[in-house]
């Protein structure tokens, strides 16, 4: 199986987005013929209709039968978190299919960088994960720091009830 994920797109007129760049990505991903393609937020750099717009027209040329797509802190900003569903769906749900389950959960918050997961978040989670499939959890922010990434700032309040749940309901095997 082969799994894709990619983020911080962050689509936008500004020449600081290289298009280019994301484009040639996108192609390097269509020749991996991948099974599932996750799109993990920040879509856009403002959360404005135009950025939406671009970003659908460059996820649109991604070649994959599954794809999911949730929300970033920026595509939250002004009012994106009220567009973002007329371009790509629910930012929270549950993709599955014979051998997995993918539970992707909207961590962002209009006009606020820190994301959060809230209690009936975790209640989804936890309800969502099952025991006899492979286990997927997206979010946007971190659950843990990501080593050598500069300030640990994109990490989600509540990371450890996340976390704690976890390790009581989906147990690591060796």
């Amino acid at each position: 199986m082969i799994i894709v994920q990619m983020s911080d797109l962050h689509c936008t007129s500004v020449p600081v987005f290289l298009s280019d760049k994301l484009t040639a990505a996108i192609n390097e991903i269509n020749e991996l013929r991948p099974d599932l393609i996750v799109v993990a937020g920040d879509l856009t750099e403002n959360g404005f209709r135009t950025e939406f717009e671009e970003a659908k027209r460059f996820i649109d040329q991604i070649e994959c039968r599954q794809k999911i797509v949730t929300m970033g802190n920026h595509d939250a900003r002004y009012t994106g978190f009220m567009l973002f569903e007329g371009f790509f769906g629910s930012p929270s749900g549950i993709l599955e299919t014979q051998t997995y389950r993918v539970v992707y959960v909207n961590t962002a918050r209009p006009d606020r960088d820190e994301g959060r997961v809230r209690k009936d978040q975790i209640q989804f989670i936890r309800e969502s994960l099952v025991k006899d499939k492979f286990n997927i959890l997206v979010m946007h922010h971190h659950l843990i720091p990501v080593p050598d990434t500069g300030l640990e700032l994109a990490m989600v309040e509540d990371a450890g009830d996340v976390l704690k749940m976890l390790s009581r309901v989906a147990p690591i095997s060796s």
